[in-house]
């Protein structure tokens, strides 16, 4: 085999012409080489094991018209009126013994006598929305009413604009949807799906509503209210008084705990740039510890039809609440068996949220979605850390361009007017696909071995023939 191999320097072993050095030379390098061969054949197995996935830029660029122009989520300044407040304020000197505030976490606060559910309550002294939201204009529709729709979140009750209906985004038994939010024609036809997009060209009034292009032109411009004087300040512990914005998904449910502010007697623009990322169909063959994403049907979720990393969340912190309180807070999704916590349960709910943010890499935790869609709001020289997400739409380039005092002497209300509007037509995606595949990973392989000896697959049956064939 020595004297006939095609293997660089292996006929060198048994040449007669050779001395025992040249021969023993030759052994040291052959040697060598294959040991470097085999070092850098390792390092790319271990390449492709560790790290198989990565992130390149698509050849086509892709027109904002494709995605949903983003959902976003208003939540007034004073979560109720003040003359509410005040009435609690009267109630606590009257009955300071049983309401002082320096026990709240020592002793615990009365539960509510009233038959009506907490989510009621808070729906009956929520501000309505004609009391914040002036005037809406976007897609030549002036109607607030038609463009909003009442959500319940966290911070009570507030308003979104192009989020899915719940009966679209929820599995039948959650509870804690408004009665209200009725749907309507525009809400009941499935025309855009996280994985497949939009599935209709022709979809200018459905729910989700397209981006329109860009341009302040094509912005949804949006004049918003406050009256100071009947706003309780003992809600709301924020150092800028204003109106709670959050950009979300479309099928992402409001956590306004990720909210920013936008401030009285502003006029304020905020530009928004597109971030899409895509999946190579052979990512879902590797596992979902690999890729650091679920598709969507890989993972089921109890209230909500569509997997994202968000929806997994708020059904985790509520199983959470759940297990430690043995109740939900009345804006949780929840089963009709859960109970919701009453006001003694306060301090429970509030190391119970605390103590969520606090979780690292526990089973519960989700990750981000297959094909999920976000949009994040961002301000300038901030930028959110999404995990990894499958097929993600993300507006990661949210900043608050333009922020002016304005003064409006002849108006009794603070004003705030944001532009919301897209930067570009136009923007290149990017693909998460196989760093190596199989075939990858064998020409890899074979380029190691012809550099380092000059082995080929042929050299491989010349081995097999010289030990089987002619032994």
């Amino acid at each position: 085999y020595c004297s006939t191999s095609s293997v660089h320097g292996v006929r060198y072993f048994s040449d007669p012409e050779r001395t025992i050095c040249e021969k023993f030379w030759w052994i040291v390098m052959f040697v060598v080489s294959v040991s470097g061969c085999v070092v850098l054949i390792w390092s790319t197995w271990q390449k492709w094991i560790l790290a198989p996935i990565v992130m390149n830029f698509e050849n086509q660029p892709i027109p904002v018209t494709e995605i949903p122009f983003p959902s976003f989520t208003i939540c007034p300044p004073g979560k109720v009126p003040k003359s509410l407040s005040d009435n609690f304020l009267a109630m606590v000197q009257m009955c300071e013994t049983l309401f002082k505030f320096s026990k709240y976490y020592k002793t615990n606060l009365p539960s509510k006598k009233h038959p009506l559910s907490y989510s009621a309550v808070v729906e009956n002294i929520s501000v309505p929305m004609e009391n914040f939201i002036e005037k809406c204009d976007f897609n030549d529709y002036f109607s607030c009413d038609y463009l909003f729709h009442y959500v319940m979140t966290d911070m009570g009750l507030c308003v979104n604009f192009n989020m899915l209906h719940k009966h679209r985004m929820l599995r039948e038994g959650p509870r804690n949807i408004r009665k209200r939010s009725v749907p309507r024609d525009r809400d009941s036809i499935d025309i855009w799906f996280p994985e497949e997009g939009y599935i209709e060209k022709h979809t200018r009034d459905m729910i989700p509503i397209r981006g329109l292009g860009a341009g302040k032109y094509r912005a949804f411009n949006l004049a918003l209210i406050g009256h100071e004087d009947d706003m309780s300040k003992k809600c709301d512990d924020s150092q800028i008084r204003g109106h709670k914005i959050l950009f979300h998904s479309p099928v992402d449910y409001p956590h306004m705990i990720n909210s920013v502010v936008i401030p009285f007697d502003h006029i304020t623009q905020i530009a928004v740039k597109p971030l899409v990322v895509k999946t190579s169909p052979k990512v879902r063959n590797y596992p979902w510890e690999k890729r650091q994403c679920f598709f969507e049907d890989e993972r089921y979720l109890k209230y909500f039809l569509v997997y994202t990393q968000n929806n997994c969340e708020l059904e985790c912190l509520s199983n959470f609440t759940l297990a430690m309180c043995r109740c939900v807070k009345y804006s949780m999704m929840r089963s009709e068996e859960m109970e919701v916590c009453e006001t003694s349960d306060y301090t429970c709910l509030y190391h119970a949220e605390m103590d969520f943010q606090t979780l690292d890499n526990i089973p519960t935790r989700g990750l981000g979605a297959g094909k999920y869609r976000a949009f994040n709001l961002a301000l300038i020289g901030h930028e959110d850390d999404m995990s990894k997400e499958c097929d993600d739409l993300q507006i990661r380039g949210h900043k608050i361009l333009f922020h002016s005092p304005v003064d409006y002497p002849h108006m009794i209300n603070s004003v705030v007017i944001p532009f919301d509007h897209i930067t570009q037509i136009a923007f290149i995606a990017m693909i998460r696909s196989e760093l190596y595949g199989f075939t990858d990973f064998i020409a890899n392989c074979g380029g190691l071995l012809g550099l380092f000896t000059g082995t080929s697959l042929l050299s491989l049956v010349e081995i097999a023939y010289f030990c089987f064939v002619r032994p």
